[in-house]
């Protein structure tokens, strides 16, 4: 087999992990959350901008050209007992945890960046004692100590009915961007946890002052009698300069995959002050949209597929198959639910079509869907806007179903020091698109199915790979600088090294950077489109006294915050 780039892969040892599409995912502060057994890991990619400390964990590239890319690390170790008793809470049978007997981390969800006091992410950690926390990065949020800032289980057990606090998951919704310049300084996103008793319950996150912050229940929708298993927020969609909505899918234990619409809008709050105030009105309703009825076939992953300009896509797994849902719009030639049923790859003992999916990557310049099984195996969904279809639209082998399975062998065979036989499987527990293109992040484990032997938990070790599964061409790199560096939106929360990953990826090749190099001076020295004619300065009729200063202090806060988190300049890049 012939070897390929591999930009970093290193061990994670004692890690049991659980695969899922959340098993890894992005925060908009540019880490890399991975979700294991016993503890979070927070990973944060070192590209060399303005870290003075050096990484954590660097593994060796056989490429001189390149540079290895290093990572940061830290973790949120959590409790290994039990928060709250539930026998001695309630008796009823719907408290019943059987999780509780060895407390591990069931899932993770990040929030938009920009909540805690220094302007950064919450994490939501659930375990499967069904307790929910909440945790914030100290001042290292690099290396250091993340807190836990809320119990959020507490919080329902003081104001919820004893049968509706047996949560099953939860996601943390993105923030809408509402086309006013500055940006108001209102936190729009919404935490969504789902009960045992077919609950959708709904948080707001609000930052105390004298701590970092808490959530508040701000409603429920009733959905069904069965668990709700997973669920999926949609991009956000401004209607009318003031309201913003977007639709929330969950499924059930039976099956069943149902839309809430939610939506917020803006209303100006009264007072006179140098920051205009805003509070936001919601509401919540079960669609009358059905994606799919209750068939006593388990979903085993959700997620949607933002598209710039169109409908979103909901995509969704069942054993066995992909489905895929969108509304009606003119944009596209199907809407309703596209069914695809997988092909295994036999590259392995244990390939299955039936394995669980462990992730999905859309690339918008192919129109491909990338989705990870946990037998190890890649398949690509072409031509997604028009006729979704595993054939490919091009002459490109490389981007063939098969020819991504077999990429993931041999990097599965490049990593590993041992020799690599038909019955070693390379469990892949999670993926997530590193660069919005080629690259791609992965963690998988090294089995034999066909082993019976026990294997203690300390045994148990993930590589982390990142590596690119076919070459990208410089105008892709060039035109992904244009969109990033130009045409992005100021009232963005989310940090510039979280957008800039992608570019400074690949200027760490030293060929590449002196191919692009001429032409990147080109696209630094546009100009981002001036926002400031949109901005007015308000005025105060108020006397100079504590209201005024407290006034004025939070309209430099907010200054500060929109200048380090929205700027963007040539000196961060070159």
């Amino acid at each position: 087999m012939s070897q390929r780039p591999v930009y970093s892969s290193f061990n994670i040892p004692t890690v049991i992990t659980h695969p899922s599409v959340r098993c890894l995912q992005w925060s908009d502060d540019g880490q890399l959350c991975l979700v294991t057994k016993s503890a979070v890991h927070i990973l944060t990619p070192n590209h060399g901008i303005n870290f003075s400390t050096p990484a954590d964990i660097k593994s060796p590239i056989r490429d001189e050209s390149d540079r290895p890319l290093g990572w940061y690390r830290t973790m949120i170790e959590t409790t290994r007992t039990q928060t709250h008793s539930w026998p001695s809470i309630t008796q009823g049978w719907g408290s019943l945890a059987l999780g509780s007997l060895d407390i591990s981390v069931r899932a993770v969800t990040c929030s938009p960046s920009g909540l805690t006091s220094r302007g950064r992410c919450v994490l939501a950690v659930l375990n499967s004692n069904m307790e929910v926390s909440l945790y914030a990065a100290g001042k290292n949020h690099l290396k250091g100590e993340w807190i836990n800032i809320q119990d959020v289980t507490a919080y329902l057990l003081d104001h919820s009915r004893l049968e509706q606090i047996d949560e099953t998951s939860w996601i943390l919704g993105i923030q809408p961007v509402w086309g006013i310049y500055p940006a108001p300084l209102v936190d729009a996103s919404i935490l969504a946890l789902g009960t045992r008793a077919g609950t959708v319950k709904l948080f707001r996150f609000k930052r105390g002052g004298g701590s970092e912050g808490a959530v508040s229940l701000i409603g429920e929708v009733k959905l069904c009698e069965n668990w709700i298993t997973h669920m999926a927020w949609s991009p956000w969609l401004l209607q009318n300069g003031e309201r913003c909505r977007c639709s929330f899918a969950c499924t059930t234990g039976d099956g069943g995959v149902f839309l809430i619409n939610i939506s917020q809008k803006l209303q100006l709050r009264g007072g006179d002050g140098f920051l205009t105030t805003y509070e936001l009105d919601d509401d919540f309703e079960r669609s009358t949209d059905v994606v799919c009825s209750a068939d006593k076939r388990l979903v085993t992953a959700l997620e949607w597929i933002a598209v710039p300009g169109l409908n979103p896509i909901l995509v969704y797994s069942k054993p066995g198959v992909i489905h895929l849902w969108s509304w009606p719009s003119s944009h596209v030639q199907w809407h309703g639910d596209r069914v695809l049923a997988i092909q295994p790859h036999k590259n392995s003992i244990g390939s299955s079509a039936f394995s669980c999916v462990s992730g999905f990557s859309y690339v918008k310049e192919k129109d491909l869907l990338l989705v990870a099984l946990m037998d190890g195996s890649l398949h690509a969904i072409h031509n997604i806007l028009i006729d979704p279809s595993w054939v490919p639209t091009s002459s490109d082998d490389q981007l063939a179903s098969e020819a991504l399975s077999q990429a993931s062998r041999v990097f599965f065979a490049q990593i590993t020091s041992a020799s690599v036989e038909y019955v070693d499987v390379n469990r892949i527990s999670g993926l997530v698109c590193y660069d919005s293109h080629s690259t791609v992040t992965w963690i998988y484990e090294s089995l034999r199915p066909s082993d019976f032997s026990y294997k203690h938990e300390a045994r148990h070790e993930c590589v982390l790979v990142t590596a690119p599964f076919w070459p990208l061409d410089s105008a892709t790199i060039l035109r992904a600088a244009q969109e990033t560096l130009v045409q992005f939106d100021c009232a963005m929360r989310s940090t510039p090294l979280h957008h800039l990953r992608s570019l400074l990826l690949h200027l760490c090749s030293a060929g590449r950077f002196a191919e692009i190099c001429p032409r990147l001076l080109e696209v630094t020295d546009q100009s981002p489109q001036d926002e400031s004619p949109a901005v007015s300065a308000p005025s105060s009729s108020q006397a100079v006294g504590v209201e005024l200063q407290r006034h004025l202090r939070e309209s430099l806060d907010y200054s500060s915050l929109r200048l380090e988190r929205s700027s963007f300049s040539a000196d961060e890049v070159i």
